[in-house]
């Protein structure tokens, strides 16, 4: 467990091997991709999702499962070295786009739809989650709780704001305008200390850290993996 710093993120940028690895093995429909451009356009969004998926991208012959990752070059060439599903709502781009790297990445298994409906069976040696919990989806413990039986490790980037941020949202299903309260280190810290004896490194003052952000918008990130009961 570590939380993503200013110092980390100068040390990323000497090498910036995910920005590299864009840059050589990008489709050039990929480049339009809404992931792909948010991941060029933000080292600190490079550094954090290399933390995740740079020693995949290196080897082969693993069966991950990727929540929410969008579609980029990433999740075409894990495909390619691994057996790779998908679990995304596609919300991003267009229904042309879309095809379009589906047709270039055959080998990825695509399921647009909520995690939550994912049966639990079978096994996964990674199941990753970047940049969703619990900023994009609050749902986080029951998110562990779902895929821990059935993988070897559970790989999170999540993110906290240690400042007053919420959001106004409406309601998909009915005509209610909701406010949402961003989570704070001290909302996601006990959610994620009940795993404290799965996680290495596992820092409860990590939570409410008072650094400054390498985002723009204040918000900090803890990346952190969880062994699962299918660990070796």
């Amino acid at each position: 467990m570590f939380l993503l710093s200013g110092e980390g993120l100068t040390k990323y940028s000497e090498d910036d091997r995910l920005g590299r690895f864009l840059s050589d093995s990008a489709l050039e429909h990929e480049k339009s991709l809404t992931c792909q451009q948010w991941l060029m356009d933000s080292a600190a969004k490079r550094y954090a999702t290399s933390s995740v998926y740079s020693d995949l991208l290196e080897t082969s012959g693993c069966r991950i499962l990727d929540v929410g990752g969008g579609l980029t070059t990433i999740q075409r060439v894990l495909s390619e070295k691994h057996d790779c599903t998908l679990v995304d709502v596609l919300a991003h781009d267009t229904e042309e786009s879309v095809q379009t790297f589906f047709d270039a990445a055959p080998n990825l298994a695509v399921r647009k739809q909520d995690w939550l409906d994912v049966p639990s069976t079978g096994t996964f040696d990674v199941v990753i989650a970047n940049d969703l919990f619990p900023n994009v989806d609050q749902r986080v413990e029951a998110f562990i709780e779902h895929f821990l039986p059935i993988c070897g490790e559970i790989r999170l980037t999540l993110t906290v704001y240690n400042n007053f941020r919420y959001y106004q949202t409406r309601r998909v299903n009915g005509d209610e305008i909701l406010y949402l309260l961003a989570w704070n280190g001290a909302m996601l810290r006990p959610v994620i200390e009940r795993y404290a004896g799965r996680i290495e490194g596992f820092s409860a003052d990590i939570f409410e850290t008072k650094s400054d952000s390498i985002f723009p918008n204040g918000r900090h990130v803890i990346v952190t993996t969880i062994k699962g009961d299918q660990s070796r």
